[in-house]
């Protein structure tokens, strides 16, 4: 049976949270990751959210680039879970 990808979305835990940076990447495209690896941090307003992967896996594409602007919900890296 096939896995199918999903994509990882940017979250914020602070309420209304708009704008937020993308602080670091930490991954590759192609990547092995594990579960509950850092994948990204982005920020808003010094919130520091970490986006880390759900499962092993791999990270098949990161959507955004270090510095961009993104909004709660937007897609950040397309997962393929193992």
């Amino acid at each position: 049976m096939a896995v199918s990808s999903q994509t990882i979305d940017a979250h914020c835990a602070s309420k209304n949270a708009y704008d937020l940076v993308v602080t670091d990447i930490l991954v590759a495209d192609g990547e092995h990751v594990t579960g509950e690896q850092l994948l990204m941090t982005i920020e808003y307003y010094k919130v520091v959210s970490e986006i880390i992967a759900p499962a092993d896996g791999v990270v098949n594409h990161i959507r955004v680039a270090l510095k961009d602007e993104v909004q709660v919900g937007d897609p950040l890296i397309d997962f393929t879970p193992a």
